[in-house]
């Protein structure tokens, strides 16, 4: 479909820099001054235009902050989700591996693809991030979902497990759960869902819920 592209590198500048915010926060703002430091000037109704498509074809996904308000919404980056993990990673030059943002894109297409909506939310007073929000369409949430890479790392367990404690609190009708790389034989007071098992459907939060 030719949508008649004025200026086709800056559109071609755009999506790299879109695919390389893979698993990050998002702003229409902020990319249009990046753009402006590459040396294109471009109306926002432009770049706002340009995302849109991107969505529209699913080369990418979105995710809003969890909140009844439009103008909280509008206030607050969306994260974006690549629909090709290893598409994502190829491009952003990067020399390490990033296993964590693969991780969470490969469970936000999956709870897509069940037919779920989704959303983040910040929790407790250091405003930790609860990845995923799960609901299914006109429904109120059902489930909090962190995504964590190695429970093993205890710098990175006790972040992950702390803002999901404090999201437990203020949500408690909430199913809470911990998706992993793989099983890190650690206990902890959320249920922890192997990434094989959460693909599979083996997990009995999830499953019995699929729209799919």
């Amino acid at each position: 479909l030719n949508r008649g592209i004025s200026n086709p590198l800056a559109c071609k500048a755009y999506l790299r820099n879109l695919l390389q915010k893979n698993a990050c926060p998002y702003t229409h703002k902020k990319e249009l001054n990046n753009l402006k430091s590459m040396g294109f000037n471009l109306a926002p109704k432009t770049v706002a235009e340009w995302f849109a498509w991107a969505e529209e074809s699913y080369l990418i996904g979105s995710a809003a902050i969890r909140s009844a308000s439009v103008k909280r919404i509008a206030q607050n980056c969306r994260k974006i989700y690549c629909c090709d993990w290893a598409m994502a990673n190829s491009i952003t030059g990067w020399p390490e591996k990033r296993v964590s943002r693969s991780l969470e894109t490969i469970v936000y297409w999956h709870l897509i693809r069940m037919g779920f909506n989704v959303s983040y939310d910040f929790a407790g007073p250091d405003k930790g991030e609860i990845d995923f929000i799960v609901s299914c369409p006109g429904e109120q949430p059902f489930a909090a979902v962190q995504v964590c890479t190695d429970l093993s790392d205890e710098s990175t367990a006790e972040r992950e497990i702390k803002a999901l404690s404090w999201y437990a609190k203020t949500n408690p009708k909430l199913d809470h759960c911990i998706i992993t790389l793989e099983d890190p034989g650690r206990k902890t007071d959320f249920p922890t869902i192997p990434i094989m098992d959460f693909l599979l459907e083996l997990d009995p939060i999830f499953k019995e819920r699929r729209l799919h």
